[in-house]
């Protein structure tokens, strides 16, 4: 597979792909977080998604929770596109998603009125009965537990229409690291880990991770630290010394330095501890979000990210089909 990524970056004149843990990616990623579940917005996305790929972009990211699970369709819609109007391949892309928020059901448009009850009620009448559990009264949005992740990852590939989901994360496990402490969250980690490594096992899974916000980068004493080497510790409980816990996903940007100046984990910070241990890194809030284009430049921030060695690939919500040249330039 990373043969053929290879050959594809180089077809698209990606002088300088990041090649890691079995995959060659374009060093800019698009992401589908942001964005209303209107119509608008998911045409935006699937000509987007189009655009980037013919560009050369080959990595595409996206989330069961994001925009109640109508950027996984976007993202669906978009690839049987691709494949139908053009020579590129599946194995040629890099596919990655997330689950760990309980997602909201906007696919037919219904939106609540509060988004965070709408997760929890998906949970209380959707969710849990497959689960076989009573979720009256339930707070949470956010599970790391098995076979929550079970059902995610499965209903991700269905979203999906994918038979392999190259990347997965657990969603800033963070929050359930504060809600469940930390000896019930890394017990109920391994059991996920396990369940992740069976689906690398059967062919439906290529490598896993976290995907957090604040969890790499909270100070040692908070309730929602995660410890990168307590947490490969657990990954090889469940899968041994060749475990496929590789890769890492976190904030980071010319505005956004924590992750490379905070000393947070065993003295290093969590990108040299990433790099350290051999590990895929991908940023997200790789522009942050627009807010600091008062100080910074787009074209700035993207190469702040891509000639950083410690940064595989620098992830960039594109839902604006006209923007996407732009955000693509550096590395074409």
């Amino acid at each position: 597979m990373t043969r053929k990524q290879q050959q594809f970056l180089a077809q698209k004149g990606i002088s300088k792909p990041s090649i890691t843990n079995g995959l060659a990616l374009s060093n800019i990623g698009l992401g589908t977080y942001l964005g209303d579940a209107t119509e608008e917005h998911d045409t935006g996305y699937i000509q987007a998604i189009q655009k980037s790929v013919m560009l050369g972009c080959n990595l595409i990211d996206t989330a069961i929770n994001y925009r109640g699970q109508r950027s996984e369709l976007n993202v669906s819609k978009a690839l049987q596109q691709i494949f139908a109007n053009s020579d590129i391949t599946r194995d040629e892309l890099v596919i990655a998603t997330k689950g760990g928020f309980t997602p909201s059901d906007w696919r037919s448009g219904r939106i609540g009125r509060d988004a965070r009850q709408d997760m929890k009620d998906f949970y209380q009448y959707s969710v849990a009965p497959i689960l076989g559990k009573d979720a009256t009264g339930n707070e949470r949005i956010n599970f790391i537990e098995a076979d929550f992740i079970e059902w995610a990852f499965n209903q991700s590939l269905h979203n999906l229409s994918l038979a392999k989901i190259n990347i997965y994360y657990l969603h800033n496990p963070e929050m359930s690291l504060e809600t469940l402490g930390e000896d019930t969250f890394y017990t109920e980690l391994e059991k996920t880990f396990y369940f992740l490594e069976s689906q690398v096992k059967a062919g439906k899974l290529g490598i896993y991770g976290f995907a957090t916000w604040s969890g790499f980068l909270a100070d040692e004493s908070e309730a929602n630290y995660l410890n990168l080497e307590k947490v490969l510790e657990t990954a090889k409980h469940a899968g041994g010394d060749n475990h496929s816990f590789k890769v890492i996903q976190l904030p980071y940007n010319q505005a956004k330095t924590e992750a490379s100046d905070k000393l947070n984990q065993n003295g290093h910070s969590i990108l040299d501890a990433a790099k350290a241990n051999n590990l895929t890194v991908f940023t997200n809030v790789s522009l942050n979000q627009g807010k600091d284009f008062d100080r910074f430049t787009p074209e700035s921030m993207i190469n702040f990210l891509i000639e950083d060695e410690r940064i595989d690939c620098a992830l960039i919500g594109m839902k604006d089909p006209n923007k996407v040249e732009r955000n693509l330039k550096q590395i074409l």
